[in-house]
């Protein structure tokens, strides 16, 4: 497949009770590609609480759980409000709203990608969100 015209996957996880604790999802890589994390975002359903860390979502390798994405669901203390979205596309310096310093990075041939929903801690966590990862697989 061409770097020009890749396979483009769309992964939903709806629902996702962040304040039950911290939660993991594996997507498995298509055989024989590799991927590229190019858009995430979260709709927060119900409002996310957390006075020391807010919730988070991850996306890594399997190994380094931010690799690909951290995007927190707001502030410690100000979380993201039912209805709000929070969201990260790819540009030409990695994706934005999460580490404005992550280079394009590529999953290897092959490899799992793992998102982390990661819940908020301090007080009484709480948030619910969908959530959904695009992905670029060549």
């Amino acid at each position: 497949m061409a770097y020009d015209a890749p396979y483009r996957e769309t992964y939903s996880f709806t629902a996702q009770a962040f304040g039950g604790g911290t939660i993991t999802k594996v997507i498995k890589a298509p055989k024989g590609r590799r991927g590229k994390v190019t858009h995430v975002v979260a709709q927060a359903t119900v409002s996310f609480v957390g006075t020391t860390t807010p919730a988070a979502v991850q996306v890594g390798d399997g190994v380094t759980a931010t690799k690909f994405a951290n995007m927190p669901m707001g502030a410690a203390g100000a979380g993201t409000a039912a209805g709000s979205a929070v969201t990260a596309k790819d540009y030409a310096s990695g994706l934005t709203g999460l580490v404005p310093t992550l280079p394009h990075l590529w999953s290897a041939t092959d490899a799992d990608i793992t998102v982390t929903l990661a819940a908020a801690t301090g007080g009484a966590p709480a948030g619910t969100a969908d959530v959904e990862i695009t992905i670029d697989w060549f």
